[in-house]
């Protein structure tokens, strides 16, 4: 179970074009989701956190989207207090050169 205060925990680490990771089971307080994206050129990525009440990655609540673009490395995230018991990151590349890797880190 993620979600120990003061801790940072990697929700998710993504390196194809659309992917969504593994649900993650996490104490309901408040967090903060911050993504970290790199690609040996230009790259155009989303995130999309989602919160639900089961442990299966699908049909999941929109907590929020952090929209990643740059050259070489990109970062932002959100914070967020609704008490959902799982969460878990889908994310979308829309325009890479070189191979991109979008990383997710859930903080408490």
């Amino acid at each position: 179970m993620y979600g120990r205060t003061g801790s940072t925990n990697t929700l998710a680490v993504f390196t194809a074009a659309s992917q969504t990771g593994a649900i993650q089971h996490v104490i309901p307080d408040p967090k903060v989701v911050q993504a970290v994206g790199f690609a040996a050129g230009a790259f155009t990525a989303a995130v999309s956190v989602y919160g639900t009440t089961s442990n299966t990655a699908i049909n999941g609540v929109l907590l929020g989207t952090i929209s990643l673009s740059g050259t070489g490395t990109a970062t932002d995230g959100f914070a967020f207090s609704a008490p959902w018991p799982y969460i878990y990151a889908v994310s979308t590349v829309t325009a890479f050169t070189g191979s991109p890797t979008v990383t997710v880190y859930l903080g408490v």
